[in-house]
């Protein structure tokens, strides 16, 4: 058994891809994730792409927070930005330490502690849980458990602290779709292995084997050789058969792929799969994710070579870091071809972009106590420097804004919790489903997408919730709300168990279809003043969802659109979201490095 590396050492780093989608890369990654972490390593995941699903198994399977990597939404700096962060890598301009100082549950963690941990514990985990759940010691492996928190979201798996040190070892990408999928059908753009080549790692190729074996080889080869430059550092394969089959497929690749080692050969079993619903996987914690994860880990400790996979991956090679990150994206062009999601091409600052409607004050974010200083201050008593956001605005005193998070409402950047808590927020989570009133005294609302239509008759039956976010809204202080955060905020919910009652802040009636109603990027520009920042204030996102509007509202509503849509090509898309007072909502999931400034008005409406 290999031992985690000092935190001092280099990370190591390399991107789980599959052959297409469905031949078990998220499998595998989460069987890889899991049996690192038990071995004693810190490894930080990411996910390629904006999907929401497979980063909460991630932090299921190893304690920290998973970071999506999104070239198009953040750009090619954003994403090394990004990267570097969840390192903690040099030259890359780290999180504040002292994120969530003041978690809902009121555990905060020590300030020792990193911004990923204190994320950990701000959802709802205990800070410096015991033990991690899987354990191996002496040769044994024994699960402990911890009761899950109220937020739904599963229990850690191994503990930030669990190890005696926080700075990750090993960084595992999960892929999107297949290797070499992406925008374009001749062009490596938006694919992984775009990702790849922009983060200069090594892929460790995932082939579902099953009814095959020679072949295996010439997919290995012809994977390799399709990109100039792409290393694939080994192949796993997976839903391989008996003996026979495994003979076929290592002497195949040993013969043909020499530079490419067979890392692991994963027998076919039913229970590693992963369940899945309409928008993709089911959510962590949805199931016994600890026997799961632990079984998982088993099967790769089995069948695959995971030390010789620590040797062919190499260390992570400087961050390549531009003088500053953008303040926002460049603009898709009307009928433009498609957009490079992580072309080479530095990202510029938009001339015309929307500046803040109004700037904070210039204040110095304090410590609430004397031992709450990052491990960087020479002395624990030492002031800490003004925090300083993207846009070199320093922060005084935080605003409390209530985040919706439990089993309904889990979709949501943690990247976003970051940048906004950069801009001065103070992030208060509650459940519509389980609390009966928002935080006290907060200044705002964030409802993220998730699950509305599965709780619908929970939502519905929490009439002081209901009551107490419409009463909030009506006293003018910002709410968003954002696909299933949109839904709730609507006045009725359909599925096909009836109708539901919702919060009623927006007079809006949505209903769910069997058939996909949205898929794809968006770029969004506001249409009127609002909460993230002037008309003409532009951003990225990602919209998915199966529900729609019944009716467009009446006029005496008083509802005005939100957002005007073009898709990643540059083609209208007409206008999506409305708005009422400060109330806005939108089936557009936003990411707010894809304009740093949006963040800092979203704060400044709140104060």
């Amino acid at each position: 058994m290999s031992e985690a590396r000092p935190s001092t050492a280099p990370a190591h780093a390399c991107i789980v891809a599959g052959t297409h989608s469905g031949c078990g890369k998220t499998t595998i990654t989460l069987g890889l994730m899991a049996a690192l972490s038990r071995r004693g390593h810190v490894v930080q995941p990411y996910k390629a792409g904006p999907d929401f699903i497979d980063p909460g198994h991630h932090t299921a399977a190893t304690g920290r927070p998973s970071i999506n990597l999104d070239g198009w939404m953040c750009g090619p700096q954003g994403v090394r930005v990004a990267f570097a962060r969840g390192l903690h890598a040099s030259g890359a301009r780290p999180w504040p330490h002292d994120l969530f100082s003041r978690p809902s549950d009121g555990n905060a963690p020590p300030a020792s502690h990193t911004t990923w941990e204190r994320i950990w514990t701000a959802l709802g985990h205990p800070p410096g849980n015991p033990a991690p759940l899987l354990r191996h010691e002496g040769g044994t492996v024994t699960v402990a458990t911890h009761a899950a928190p109220a937020c739904g979201v599963p229990p850690l798996a191994n503990p930030p602290s669990a190890h005696g040190h926080t700075v990750p070892d090993i960084a595992i990408i999960e892929g999107v779709m297949g290797l070499h999928d992406g925008a374009s059908a001749t062009t490596c753009t938006g694919s992984t292995a775009e990702l790849a080549l922009l983060l200069d790692l090594p892929v460790v190729l995932v082939i579902r084997a099953r009814g095959m074996a020679r072949s295996a080889a010439a997919m290995a080869m012809g994977y390799a050789a399709l990109e100039p430059g792409l290393r694939i550092a080994g192949v796993i394969c997976n839903e391989v058969g008996g003996p026979g089959h495994r003979e076929m497929l290592r002497d195949a690749l040993a013969h043909h792929c020499p530079a490419m080692p067979l890392l692991g050969m994963v027998p076919r079993d039913a229970s590693l799969g992963t369940p899945s619903r309409h928008l993709g996987l089911a959510l962590a914690g949805e199931r016994d994710e600890t026997t799961f994860l632990a079984g998982l880990a088993d099967t790769i400790e089995q069948h695959v070579d995971i030390d010789a996979l620590l040797k062919a991956i190499t260390p992570v090679a400087p961050v390549r870091m531009d003088s500053a990150l953008p303040q926002a994206c460049p603009p898709v062009a009307a009928s433009a071809a498609p957009s490079h999601m992580m072309s080479g091409e530095p990202l510029r600052h938009v001339s015309g972009t929307p500046h803040l409607a109004a700037p904070g004050p210039t204040i110095t974010d304090v410590a609430e106590t004397p031992d709450a200083a990052g491990p960087s201050e020479t002395s624990a008593t030492a002031a800490p420097a003004p925090a300083a956001g993207p846009l070199g605005i320093a922060v005084v005193s935080r605003v409390p804004v209530a985040v919706a998070r439990d089993e309904a409402f889990s979709f949501l950047y943690a990247e976003n919790l970051a940048l906004l808590f950069e801009a001065g927020m103070d992030v208060r989570f509650f459940s519509p489903l389980a609390d009966t009133s928002l935080p006290e005294g907060v200044r705002g609302v964030l409802l993220p997408g998730g699950y509305p239509e599965l709780h619908a008759k929970r939502l519905a039956a929490n009439h002081a919730m209901r009551t107490a976010l419409r009463d909030f809204a009506a006293t003018g202080q910002p709410v968003h709300g954002e696909c299933g955060g949109y839904m709730y905020l609507m006045d009725i919910l359909e599925t096909s168990e009836g109708s539901f009652p919702m919060s009623g802040c927006l007079p809006l009636r949505c209903r769910m279809d069997a058939r996909l109603r949205a898929l794809g990027y968006r770029e969004a520009t506001l249409l009127d003043d609002a909460a993230f920042g002037s008309a003409g204030t532009t951003l990225r996102g990602h919209e998915y969802h199966y529900s729609h509007l019944v009716d467009a509202p009446a006029a005496h509503t008083g509802l005005t659109p939100l957002w005007q849509v073009r898709d990643r090509r540059g083609r209208d898309m007409g206008t999506e979201g409305w708005c009422c007072r400060a109330i806005t909502g939108s089936y557009i999931h936003l990411h707010l490095a894809s304009n740093l400034s949006a963040a800092h008005a979203f704060v400044a409406a709140c104060a």
